[in-house]
């Protein structure tokens, strides 16, 4: 049940932080919306848990690296 709105968080952050001029504001608080919800869901996910799990850490990995590359592009 919860798989398909995780998805669309998921997608949201993704387009954000693939933007040409990458919107991190709003991709972290897309990030910890899916933060929030997986934590208080934790053990009540279904077969998907995992699934989830990665998608959310493979998110907060990708903004890592893009506010990392944003950050080194501000100090040149």
């Amino acid at each position: 049940m919860f798989a398909p709105f995780s998805k669309s968080i998921y997608e949201l952050a993704a387009i954000l932080l693939s933007d040409e001029t990458p919107k991190l504001n709003e991709a972290q608080i897309a990030i910890d919306a899916m933060t929030g919800i997986v934590g208080s869901l934790e053990g009540r996910l279904g077969e998907n848990e995992n699934v989830i799990k990665d998608a959310l850490q493979q998110i907060q990995m990708a903004y890592v690296q893009v506010a990392s590359i944003e950050a080194q592009g501000k100090e040149t």
